[in-house]
């Protein structure tokens, strides 16, 4: 990929970080945890062929730093490449099909899905999900690729501080949604091992709690609490929490159920409709106006089939250069095993 010499001064590239972080106002006085250590050592790794992640946030918290050290990797990738041609920077939006019902409706109905489905018996301390990597290739003509590199992360932790983190590639397509022709493949193999990592106690830093939270809505208005949701929080700044204890446990079916009654009673939530998510099952798409960057909307995916909440997406509302509106920054998948 080449460059031109376009050039953009400090304050320029401040506001255009700022732009594209949709947790701007986020505290960053916390040590990194093992998830932060492992993108920031990918994104300066030498050689390293992964050029953009937009996964979306840590396991254990919501914090500014690891959106800061995503999107400068983001802002130095492509806004100086040459505008010779145009070219699709991110994943097609959700095609979402409007449903002539209401938020109630719809939560009452993925709420009885929970109770005819089995989830898992217990909390696990272990996470599965799919994120997604942006790589550019420039050929000699001019013609630029887009791929979506998808990738995979298993995380499993101990509240001493040890755990494992594995990293694999997934199938890559294009920004378009079409697959990527033979031998043009601008991405990892899919099944490589990008990074596994075991810690030993002390290696990262667990959730801000001493224990599992229980299956209890106190339980879990408690645990959220701990990862700063305010006492009556905005369906948006909910949405943000259940991502950040969705990197750090895999619940039960109770405590999905809570979270989708907090979700009911938050302010500014929208039922969006239905659509196929990226892993290719049915959701129900709610959608939120971020309170903290009005530049950005956040989805969260339920499944239409057991109920359970498998995904969430992060959309700017507002065009940004060569990133136009409805551009999807961000998303991530859980429950694909």
């Amino acid at each position: 990929m080449t460059f031109d010499q376009h050039r953009v001064d400090d304050d320029e590239l401040d506001a255009m970080i700022a732009s594209l972080d949709p947790l701007r106002g986020q505290r960053v006085d916390r040590p990194l945890t093992a998830d932060e250590i492992a993108l920031r050592d990918r994104i300066m790794a030498t050689g390293s062929h992964s050029l953009v992640s937009s996964t979306r946030r840590a396991p254990t918290a919501q914090v500014l730093l690891t959106a800061a050290v995503i999107l400068v990797a983001f802002v130095l990738v492509w806004p100086w490449v040459a505008p010779s041609r145009a070219v699709a920077l991110t994943p097609a939006p959700l095609q979402v099909s409007p449903l002539a019902i209401g938020v109630d409706e719809v939560i009452d109905m993925a709420q009885r899905r929970l109770t005819a489905t089995s989830g898992p018996a217990a909390i696990e301390r272990r996470t599965h999900a799919v994120g997604w990597y942006l790589h550019l290739d420039e050929a000699a003509d001019g013609t630029r690729t887009a791929t979506i590199a998808p990738e995979v992360t298993t995380f499993a932790w101990e509240y001493d501080g040890s755990g494992r983190m594995l990293v694999v590639a997934g199938v890559p397509y294009l920004a378009d949604g079409s697959t990527p022709p033979e031998g043009q493949l601008a991405a990892p193999e899919p099944g490589t091992v990008l990074h596994d990592v075991t810690h030993g106690p002390g290696g990262f830093d667990p959730p801000p709690v001493d224990d599992d939270p229980g299956e209890s809505y106190d339980d879990m208005r408690a645990v959220l609490t701990a990862f700063g949701v305010p006492e009556r929080p905005s369906a948006s700044a909910l949405m943000i929490g259940i991502d950040g204890l969705f990197h750090s446990w895999t619940m039960t079916d109770a405590q999905h159920h809570h979270l989708l009654d907090m979700l009911r009673a938050a302010s500014g939530l929208e039922f969006v409709g239905e659509a196929t998510d990226r892993g290719g099952r049915p959701v129900i798409v709610l959608g939120a106006d971020s309170t903290l960057n009005p530049d950005f909307r956040h989805l969260l995916l339920v499944s239409g089939e057991t109920g359970r909440i498998v995904g969430t997406e992060d959309v700017r509302l507002a065009p940004l250069d060569r990133l136009p509106a409805g551009s999807v920054t961000a998303y991530t998948l859980w429950e694909t095993e």
